[in-house]
């Protein structure tokens, strides 16, 4: 497999995504690039601070709930396995808009180089990102890896 075609469909995949966000006027707070290790595809999620913040209070609400009948068990156990989102989502299914760009891998295989370029096409858009974003210092960048729907999460930073 030609490197140069691998970076070049990741970056077209990731273009189409960033299109429709910019198109969509989608406030940027969290961008994820989606190994769907089943179909064999690649997708970019994109997911705002509105979405972001609904799906940690309703998870937190739902943890809540689990935690105080534990400890009206006196299950400590069971209550520490139930931790409150001190953060954000990194639930894909769940992000503002899921397969803003998706595209089957075809013949290219889902292995450790993929899953780097997957990384570095990302990295190379860090200015499209933060364009596309009012806390650009708050983004968060997302890649699933060959065993994790979600495996690497880095800042975009300054």
């Amino acid at each position: 497999m030609d490197d140069r075609y691998r970076i070049d469909f990741l970056g077209s995949v990731v273009d189409m995504g960033l299109a429709l966000a910019k198109h969509q006027r989608v406030d940027i707070y969290t961008v994820a690039f989606y190994l769907d290790h089943e179909s064999h595809a690649v997708s970019l999620c994109i997911d705002t601070l509105e979405s972001s913040t609904t799906f940690v209070r309703r998870g937190n609400a739902k943890a809540r709930e689990f935690f105080v009948q534990a400890l009206e068990r006196g299950d400590i156990q069971s209550a520490s396995r139930r931790w409150a989102n001190a953060g954000r989502s990194l639930s894909l299914g769940d992000f503002a808009v899921v397969n803003a760009g998706r595209e089957d891998l075809g013949h290219i295989p889902q292995d450790s180089s993929l899953i780097l370029d997957m990384v570095r096409v990302l990295e190379s858009r860090r200015n499209m990102i933060a364009g596309l974003s009012t806390r650009p210092s708050e983004v968060l960048l997302a890649s699933s890896t060959l065993h994790a729907e979600v495996g690497l999460v880095w800042s975009l930073g300054e």
